[in-house]
């Protein structure tokens, strides 16, 4: 059994028949995470698979399947490369089951044979003790440094700051947003950098309210008020219905006497049904994921940890931030929902990449009160996040919300200090 870090792949070859073979590669239904490959042979989490050793596997007549056990801790997914010596004839992914019937040769035989590799994600948890209250604050405005971080060095209480990388003035040169030198100083008053994006893009998936037709410079989604903000991107997002995908260009979002919509810079290729989805592209993805991580790291200021912009994620989402090697991930509950969705953990984060949160500028003190006080179990979690641009988030607010985690018992923490994860 191979056990990577997020999947456990079990690889088995079964002969399917031996001689020569003159059919072309063809390759369908491929999944998220198999790719080709430019390295030779068929390769496994780095380990390559060539001619001979296949040959010296299945070289005894008696042997009809193999098992390979192999230990890894590399990054999830695995590639399929074919070399001048080999093809892959088929690759099948249905129900978590990777089925790969594969031709290689040693020159003077060729093997046909079948990878048959099971894949079943991981589960992570996350475990603290104590009572822990995190309060973390998105978009890193300049008013992070002039307005949040005096108010917690006064009250003794570290933070989390979601860095909008795009927004740091090293890499826009726009005076009005924070330095780097900035937020280190955040940083050394006891906050903990995270990612909250590059540009603040939507990573999550939203849906087709209304059929679009092909040659239509529009589209109508149940989120369109997230877009507004995606001429500045330099990546495109993919449209998926049934019968068809094609990528897309989004100027703005814009709104009209029939309601909001999506102006797209060039007119739709093919027509797509309601309830189509829309999802950033895979440089997307990288961009708003890996690439503001890296910025993060290169400047000394970021932990592994990731605030979805707009708190929004999904499985997709999910997915990416854990190969992209996040620890773990916020999602930012509707103010509306505030009584129908936890946000207070005991014991642990079943799902440390969605951990649920409540923006505090809109919380009454009573209801702050009650969740802070509604469970007697020793080990609790909570996150409060906000914004230091919203004008409904008063210093007086802070004050207010750390007096009453005192009074509960909380201690102010950061998600590095208070969370140990493990995923198996």
């Amino acid at each position: 059994m191979l056990r990577c870090i997020w999947s456990v792949i079990v690889c088995t070859f079964l002969i399917t028949a031996c001689g020569g073979s003159d059919s072309p590669p063809v390759i369908a239904n491929t999944p998220p995470l198999l790719k080709q490959s430019a390295v030779s042979g068929i390769t496994f989490q780095g380990v390559t698979f060539d001619a001979k050793m296949v040959s010296s596997i299945i070289s005894d007549d008696n042997i009809s399947s193999v098992s390979i056990d192999l230990l890894s801790t590399s990054s999830p997914g695995f590639d399929v490369a074919i070399s001048d010596s080999g093809y892959a004839s088929f690759i099948a992914y249905q129900a978590g089951v990777y089925e790969i019937d594969a031709s290689a040769s040693d020159g003077e035989y060729q093997i046909d044979f079948t990878l048959s590799i099971e894949v079943t994600e991981s589960s992570c948890v996350a475990n603290f003790t104590g009572k822990n209250i995190v309060l973390s604050y998105d978009d890193s405005p300049l008013s992070d440094y002039d307005f949040v971080l005096p108010v917690h060095l006064d009250l003794g209480i570290p933070g989390e700051i979601g860095v909008n990388t795009d927004r740091i003035f090293e890499v826009s040169n726009n005076d009005k947003h924070v330095t780097v030198n900035q937020l280190l100083e955040i940083k050394q008053g006891g906050f903990e950098m995270l990612s909250h994006g590059a540009a603040h893009q939507p990573l999550s998936t939203t849906t087709l309210l209304r059929d679009a037709a092909s040659g239509q410079n529009t589209v109508h989604t149940n989120l369109d008020s997230l877009y507004r903000n995606a001429w500045k991107t330099s990546y495109e997002w993919i449209l998926s219905g049934p019968d068809s995908s094609e990528s897309i260009d989004i100027i703005t979002n814009r709104s009209s006497d029939k309601g909001p919509y999506i102006e797209l810079v060039m007119p739709l290729l093919n027509s797509f049904p309601a309830y189509s989805v829309f999802v950033p592209s895979e440089t997307g993805m990288n961009i708003e994921m890996k690439q503001s991580l890296d910025v993060l790291e290169e400047y000394d200021l970021g932990g592994k940890h990731i605030s979805y912009p707009f708190g929004l994620s999904d499985d997709r989402t999910v997915e990416y931030a854990r190969r992209y090697g996040y620890v773990t991930g916020r999602d930012a509950v509707p103010h509306i929902n505030r009584f129908e969705v936890d946000t207070l953990y005991i014991d642990s984060i079943g799902n440390p990449f969605e951990i649920n949160s409540l923006d505090f500028a809109y919380l009454s003190e009573d209801f702050i009160k009650e969740q802070l006080n509604r469970s007697a179990e020793p080990n609790q979690f909570i996150i409060f996040f906000s914004h230091s641009w919203d004008q409904n988030l008063t210093a007086d607010k802070i004050r207010s919300l750390a007096k009453i985690a005192s009074e509960s018992g909380f201690s102010f923490t950061t998600r590095s200090e208070s969370l140990t994860v493990s995923c198996s």
